[in-house]
């Protein structure tokens, strides 16, 4: 079983690639779907994934558009209602590794969507290697790690595991680059798409611990830590930088309320 959280799925391909749009043609599609407004006042919530079934639980339609696209909020246009209602969607049938057409086709079917890509020039924060001589921080190293491993390190985590708890604290470890975890840390932080130019591969343990204000460095913290942008530079060796550059956007055109099952 895969269980995914909707706080992890939000920014799950944020910073690296363009949004690719699938052909508009009928994909596979689920053997029966079943989709219901969530129950209200219901807490949680997530994708979960087993063979030959797929579900969503209690999540935002906008959510799901994000999943099924490889997008995010920072790369969808057309929101609106979807951001506020949240589905429950139950499907059998499901193929692995086919999922995301499937889930498209559903989403084509029952919700009548329609999108396409457009570029527009978008403000966004650009993460480098703060050092010339390409040195990381103390606190980005790389590693080599069996994520099959199911003993704990001696930290007591799991190989290829994230912590990001407490509020403003992230340790990963093991984790993959170009799309860590640190990558939906600082979208979140930042409040804004972020574009990784730093050119690092392979696999990193992090550790990051940061306050208030998040993207003041100047600013006094009021946690005793530095801000997110100050603990960046100075924790993993990275730097983040506003600037305003094309990025490829999904534009939804039509969206529709769903019929009932």
């Amino acid at each position: 079983m895969i269980r995914i959280l909707a706080g992890a799925i939000v920014t799950a391909s944020l910073l690296t690639h363009a949004v690719g749009l699938p052909a508009q043609e009928a994909a596979p599609r689920f053997e029966v779907a079943s989709v219901k407004p969530s129950r209200p006042g219901a807490v949680g919530g997530g994708f979960d994934a087993t063979p030959g079934r797929f579900s969503v639980e209690n999540l935002p339609l906008s959510e799901v558009i994000f999943y099924a696209y490889d997008t995010d909020r920072f790369r969808t246009v057309g929101l609106e209602w979807i951001q506020r209602e949240r589905f429950d969607i139950t499907a059998t049938g499901a193929v692995t590794g086919m999922i995301k057409p499937m889930l498209r086709q559903l989403l084509r079917d029952r919700f009548a969507v329609r999108a396409h890509l457009e570029t527009r020039t978008l403000p966004v924060y650009v993460l480098t290697v703060a050092r010339a001589d390409g040195v990381l921080g103390p606190n980005l190293r790389r590693v080599q790690m069996d994520c099959s491993r199911r003993e704990p390190l001696p930290d007591g985590m799991m190989p290829c595991s994230t912590r990001n708890q407490p509020r403003g604290t992230l340790i990963a470890r093991g984790a993959s680059w170009p799309n860590p975890p640190l990558h939906r840390e600082m979208a979140a932080a930042m409040d804004r798409l972020v574009i990784d130019r730093t050119g690092l591969s392979g696999q990193f343990d992090i550790t990051l611990e940061w306050g208030d204000p998040v993207a003041q460095p100047s600013a006094p913290p009021t946690t005793g830590r530095p801000s997110f942008v100050t603990a960046l530079r100075e924790q993993l060796g990275l730097r983040i930088e506003p600037a305003m550059e094309p990025v490829q956007v999904l534009v939804i055109d039509n969206i529709q309320r769903p019929s009932p099952d």
